[in-house]
Order: C-alpha cells, then structure tokens, then sequence
C-alpha cells in the first residue's frame, strides 16, 4: 500500500462504527414505520443489526432464499417468506392478525435486521401509553 492507500483505509476504519450505526438507524427507522408487507405487534419492539464486518469493502450479492435466510429471533407461531428485491423477509404471522409477532430481513448485501415484539404496553387506549417489557421477557 502507498502513503494513500494506508491514510484510506484508516480513514475508513475511523468512520466504521458511524457507519454502521446508519445503517441501524435505517432498521430501527423501517420497524418504526412499518414499511413492511404486514405491521408489527403492539408494544415495545427489540432491534437487533448484524452486519459483517466487511460491509463496506466488499459488494456483496448473496443468493438468499427462504431456506438459507436467518430467522427472527422470536420465532413463535407460523412463519412465513417473502422474497423481495433487498433480500428475503422471514416473519411470524402475529396470531391470525395482519400484524407480525417477530420477523428478519437476510438482505442480499450479507447483513440481517431482526425486529420482535416484547412486553405490552401499560395504557394502549390513552395518548400517554407506556412501554412495559417485564424483566422475564429478556
């Protein structure tokens, strides 16, 4: 490596954990929005990331399918695949609601975001409601 090649790749390694945590935020953005094909539960929402370290040095394009895609972490009930263009979408069918209970995106670029409901919440008919995740549910 040259002088600049060397001073990109600390550069790059500096700005590594910001981004990452963009593309976290992107995740925990989509949950809060439902930008999904059905919504979440009701209630208080754990979102986990898991991205390889590579992320940004390689471009990836992984042949996800149903079979080989990571499942939610909460994978209780049905689960049900949906291939989309990001990858594919494993989620729990929410108990015969439109909602979901859990679900995971195995996106084609090599990261998953998992998203699940835990606990419930304390007030659902006031505007003041409260999140209340038992220590149990952990």
């Amino acid at each position: 490596m040259d002088t600049q090649e060397l001073r990109e790749a600390f550069t790059a390694t500096e700005a590594l954990p910001a981004r990452l945590r963009a593309l976290h935020l992107e995740a925990v953005d989509a949950a809060a929005r439902d930008e999904l094909p059905a919504g979440l539960g009701e209630g208080p929402r754990a979102i986990v990331s898991v991205i390889p370290m590579n992320y940004f040095r390689e471009r990836l394009d992984l042949d996800i399918t149903p079979e080989n895609a990571l499942a939610p972490f909460k994978p209780g009930g049905h689960m049900e695949a949906v291939e989309m263009l990001e990858g594919v979408l494993l989620h729990t069918d929410g108990g015969g609601q439109s909602r979901m209970d859990s679900y995971a995106v195995t996106h084609r670029r090599g990261r998953t975001d998992m998203v699940w409901t835990m606990g419930y919440l304390m007030n659902p008919t006031r505007d003041d409601e409260c999140g209340v995740v038992p220590l149990c549910a952990i």
